[in-house]
């Protein structure tokens, strides 16, 4: 099997990404992708992968390149590791000269969601092929391999260290739930009056779907918003920027963004991407000091497994933020180890480092009865 690396979609030989590139697979399609490079800098950008047996094309995967500065990595390994040892606080000092450049096997903003797609077999000896080679065309000292690839680790390669990460939150929806009395109905009582007071204290909320235009109207606001939620993660590897919502609707993507108003102002956003019978609520924003008074960001919450549950779909994946408090709504956890490769003799320095480098611990809640 033989790889050709791409930066730019429109390097790729004419069809040959789009051959495999088939309906059911929206985070491998043309104008989902092209969304995403549009708004790359130096900093951030993808890789488009053809994989070839002779001159017949048998797969297609998407990477991305970024890069890892100490700072990302000092605030994830503080928020990580509240009672920290001495041994510990000295690793933190090194990390002061970590910066590296990083290549992610996947998508970075839906990490839990496979980029890739081969009509032939694709081998533990073809991951590490690619790895290889994919390494050297990024100029990338690590590669990190999400969840997805997991089965194809090799079980004793000294190139391959495991990392623990939050894990993607998800709901699934029973399919005797027809309206969301059902939901309601299924909970704890404790839960029920969590719900009612919500409810009361986001009833001075207007909600708006945006459409494209309103989406330019409030790209201020909304970058503002999101930007209140980022810088309060844990652990973020590179910036989403908001301004893709627009470039996604332009591009006949299934994508909703509703807008949470007081008055005129806005003080939250809740976007979602519907596909194959699934729900997908990665990006939101808002406002943390009016959520305190009017629970913006449950109300957002509840209003995206209403709609889930009216229109019929079998799961809501959340991402990986607040997991607890999702825990609260009915969430559960999927997945939380990735992997990082790398050929160079600097990876047996690292080692040390990604022991550090863990989600916090938090409690599963269980809202039903």
């Amino acid at each position: 099997m033989n790889f050709n690396f791409y930066h730019r979609f429109n390097e790729i030989p004419n069809g040959d990404w789009e051959r495999l590139s088939i309906n059911d697979k929206l985070f491998l399609s043309k104008n989902f992708l092209q969304s995403f490079e549009n708004q790359m800098d130096n900093d951030f950008s993808g890789i488009y992968v053809i994989a070839k047996i002779e001159s017949r094309v048998v797969g297609i995967l998407y990477a991305q390149i970024f890069k890892l500065n100490s700072k990302k990595i000092k605030e994830y390994i503080r928020n990580s590791n509240p009672q920290m040892t001495l041994l510990g606080r000295m690793k933190l000092v090194l990390a002061e000269l970590l910066s590296l450049r990083v290549c992610f096997l996947g998508n970075l903003f839906m990490s839990n969601e496979s980029t890739y797609y081969f009509v032939e077999e694709f081998s533990s000896n073809n991951l590490t092929q690619l790895l290889r080679e994919i390494s050297d065309f990024s100029n990338s000292k690590l590669v990190m391999i999400p969840e997805f690839f997991n089965y194809l680790i090799p079980q004793k390669s000294t190139n391959f260290l495991p990392l623990y990460v939050e894990p993607d939150m998800h709901m699934h929806i029973p399919e005797d739930w027809i309206y969301f009395d059902d939901y309601v109905s299924a909970i704890q009582s404790k839960y029920k009056k969590k719900l009612r007071k919500v409810l009361i204290n986001s009833s001075s909320l207007n909600i708006k779907e945006l459409d494209v235009d309103d989406l330019i109207i409030y790209e201020s606001q909304i970058s503002t918003l999101f930007n209140n939620v980022f810088y309060k993660s844990s652990f973020n590897a590179s910036k989403f920027e908001t301004k893709i919502f627009s470039h996604l609707k332009k591009n006949g993507l299934n994508i909703s963004v509703k807008g949470y108003f007081i008055e005129n102002k806005m003080v939250g956003f809740s976007s979602s991407i519907i596909h194959k019978n699934q729900l997908y609520v990665y990006f939101m924003g808002l406002d943390y000091t009016l959520n305190k008074v009017h629970d913006i960001y449950s109300r957002m919450l509840y209003d995206n497994i209403k709609y889930a549950i009216n229109q019929r779909f079998s799961v809501i994946k959340f991402g990986r933020t607040a997991s607890e408090f999702k825990s609260n709504f009915g969430a559960k956890p999927i997945g939380n180890r990735a992997f990082i490769y790398s050929k160079s003799i600097f990876f047996k320095l690292l080692g040390p480092f990604t022991q550090l480098i863990k989600p916090k611990i938090w409690r599963q809640r269980n809202p039903y009865k």
